[in-house]
Order: structure tokens, then C-alpha cells, then sequence
């Protein structure tokens, strides 16, 4: 077969393009896939705190109610840690500051409940880094 003069290598040339193209959308999708599982994990780790917090609460509720003169305390679950404190007890109402941390998360709020025990007010302080 008689090539005619620029024609050799053609196609050679073409197959390295599409091998380039190739490997350059498959290294954008793993690049991508590999921001999406990390963002998912901080989520998940976000919300565990969240629910922590949230459990807290519920904990310091149950434990005031026993207890009418408890400080606060802290408890190690499976999930994380909750710390609880007692900041201020004043006539008819109480301050909590209310901690939950997991290994990669944390999250914290400030609650006022009345002499009832009852929510009066909660506030998200946000996340907590030690």
C-alpha cells in the first residue's frame, strides 16, 4: 500500500487523542466522585452531632427533673460524647449549654428551659473546634 506524504501516522495520532480524552474525563469523574464522598461523610458526621445535641438536651431535661440541683455531666455514647452544664439558674428558668461531638463533628447550643422543665428557647451555637 503506497501512503501519500502526510498521511502515515494518521491514525495512530487519532487513537492517542481519544486515549487522552478518555483517561482525562475518567480522572474529572473519580476527582469529583472522591469531593462527593467527602462532603457526604462531613455531612453524615454534622447531623450525628446534631442529633447528639439534641439527645442532650432531652438527657438534662430527664436528669433535672430528678434532680433539681444537678450541674451538668457528660455521657459517652456509641455515637459520640454529650456534655451538658448548667450555667444559670434563676428564678422560674434554667441556662444549659448543650455539646455534641463525634470524632469529625461537633455542634453546640445554648437552652433555656423553665422551672417545668420545658423549652423556652434554643439557639444553635454552631460548631465547636478543639
Amino acid at each position: 500500500m503506497a501512503y501519500r506524504r502526510g498521511e502515515r501516522g494518521s491514525v495512530l495520532m487519532v487513537t492517542l487523542a481519544f486515549f487522552t480524552l478518555v483517561f482525562l474525563m475518567a480522572g474529572g469523574w473519580l476527582s469529583s466522585w472522591l469531593v462527593h464522598e467527602r462532603t457526604l461523610t462531613l455531612q453524615q458526621e454534622h447531623m450525628q452531632s446534631v442529633y447528639l445535641l439534641d439527645s442532650g438536651v432531652l438527657w438534662a431535661v430527664a436528669q433535672l427533673a430528678a434532680d433539681s440541683e444537678w450541674p451538668g455531666g457528660d455521657m459517652e455514647t456509641p455515637a459520640g460524647r454529650i456534655q451538658v452544664q448548667v450555667t444559670r439558674a434563676e428564678e422560674g428558668h434554667r441556662e444549659l449549654a448543650v455539646y455534641g461531638q463525634t470524632p469529625g463533628s461537633s455542634a453546640a447550643a445554648q437552652v433555656w428551659l423553665d422551672s417545668d422543665g420545658q423549652l423556652l428557647w434554643w439557639h444553635e451555637v454552631g460548631q465547636v473546634l478543639e
